[in-house]
């Protein structure tokens, strides 16, 4: 029996550690994943906890690309909402290209696709601007759209968008920016992503473990740590 409840406390430990990097996060290879969490201009700060906004790009298969775009960081009910949300593409496409069609949540309307040529703020430049009317896209909810290219020789895929915005001044860039408004007082905040997170090659870090992930990881490691001082089979 002590030897029976040996072996799968072994096992359970070896599973421990071999398991952890897997529950890192939620994203498949070749995803992306923006967390809008920074105020980068503007004098007032979101209800909620930041991420206040989340977008991810998930592939779909060759060419096609699931954008989905939470209000997740903050309790329903409030004024606040969304009024625009901007990304990037890979300046060697044509953004122009881009074919972009709802799929379920709130609707943008118009989507602007422009080379450089939408402006956030803080003169920040993108490539895609998502226009929502007042008070539409509140929290709690999201916003989903199929994308593909009708560019010959041109794919597209997740990290497609993951490239930073332009500016004149020598300002910082981000990957993602929207504008919060409704903020109590009549006041509105540029929010932003400054990092991609990407769960495979990419210009953006890998996601942090999060803390169950860690437990995991240190059940795990002081379970071979007790087996490394006594034998296997006693």
């Amino acid at each position: 029996m002590k030897r029976t409840v040996k072996f799968w406390t072994f096992l359970l430990a070896v599973y421990a550690v071999t398991a952890a990097p897997v529950c890192a996060d939620n994203l498949t290879q070749g995803d992306l994943l923006f967390e809008l969490d920074l105020v980068y201009t503007g004098i007032a700060t979101p209800q909620g906890t930041p991420p206040w906004l989340t977008a991810t790009f998930q592939n779909l298969g060759s060419n096609s690309v699931q954008l989905t775009m939470d209000y997740s960081g903050s309790t329903p009910g409030g004024t606040e909402y969304v009024s625009s949300w901007f990304f990037n593409f890979n300046p060697s496409f044509e953004v122009l290209g881009l074919d972009i069609k709802p799929l379920s949540g709130i609707s943008a309307n118009p989507i602007i696709k422009a080379a450089d040529g939408v402006k956030a703020g803080g003169d920040l430049f993108f490539d895609l601007q998502f226009s929502f009317s007042a008070n539409s896209f509140i929290a709690g909810n999201s916003s989903a759209y199929l994308i593909s290219s009708t560019v010959a020789n041109e794919p597209i895929d997740a990290l497609s968008f993951d490239f930073l915005s332009t500016n004149s001044f020598g300002l910082t860039n981000y990957y993602s920016a929207a504008n919060i408004q409704g903020i109590t007082g009549g006041l509105n905040s540029w929010i932003s992503a400054a990092t991609a997170q990407t769960p495979g090659p990419g210009p953006g870090p890998t996601p942090i473990p999060e803390p169950a992930t860690m437990i995991l990881l240190s059940f795990g490691l002081a379970g071979l740590t007790i087996f490394g001082r006594n034998k296997f089979f006693v």
